[in-house]
């Protein structure tokens, strides 16, 4: 990502990858709070499986048709949607540099992607130190440079490379204020089953996981009672 009105920046790595991003703008209202597609800000996504990287900064006129609202430019790494651009404010002189690299710490952390070795899952199955343990599964890298990754089974949260680190969730630990089943929540081993209680039947299924309930009606005689 770049910021600011006068300036350029590029990312280089490996195989003759290179991106450049360029932030311009002329007048101080030119750049939108929230906005950034090249006026004021702009933003490069970097492509998946990138090792190493290189980066260079470059000002076309060194800021000087700006400087009244904008001499410096700044260039960072972050999680994209994390940042969010606020225009003039970021924008501003060197009063504010400290400021704006404490922001950008605080709250556009660096995603790294990473996986385990080179190995596919379906080869890493069948090695001594397979890393997913109970209650998970194995993930391919979708990087490109092979190697995977652990995640626990739907219904379970944890760890997933510690023994027993993969836990059950109990979906009716909230019930009955959960949205998981309209009337009785039974927790089962990485699920749950929903049920009717004593003179109710189920009638249909509702968001694909609750149900919709109705009492049985019993006759007697010319009426009916519930």
């Amino acid at each position: 990502m770049v910021v600011g009105c006068d300036d350029t920046a590029f990312i280089t790595g490996p195989n003759n990858f290179e991106y450049g991003c360029n932030a311009t703008c002329i007048h101080s209202g030119d750049a939108m709070e929230g906005e950034c597609m090249g006026i004021g800000c702009c933003q490069k996504q970097i492509a998946k499986g990138l090792k190493y990287y290189n980066t260079a900064m470059s000002s076309t006129k060194n800021h000087t048709d700006v400087w009244s609202f904008n001499s410096c430019g700044y260039a960072f790494i972050g999680e994209a949607d994390r940042f969010h651009f606020r225009g003039l404010p970021d924008l501003g002189d060197d009063l504010i540099v400290d400021y704006f690299f404490e922001r950008l710490k605080a709250t556009v952390p660096i995603v790294l992607d990473w996986a385990i070795g080179s190995l596919s899952c379906e080869r890493a199955l069948k090695s001594e130190d397979y890393a997913c343990r109970e209650n998970s599964h194995c993930v391919d890298s979708d990087t490109g440079l092979g190697g995977y990754r652990c995640s626990c089974n739907p219904g379970y949260d944890g760890n997933p490379y510690l023994n027993q680190g993969c836990q059950d969730i109990d979906e009716c630990a909230d019930h009955p204020n959960n949205s998981f089943c309209e009337k009785i929540c039974i927790n089962t081993p990485g699920s749950y089953n929903c049920s009717c209680p004593d003179g109710y039947t189920v009638t249909a299924k509702r968001d694909g996981h609750t149900v919709v309930l109705l009492p049985i009606l019993t006759s007697h005689g010319s009426s009916f009672s519930r």
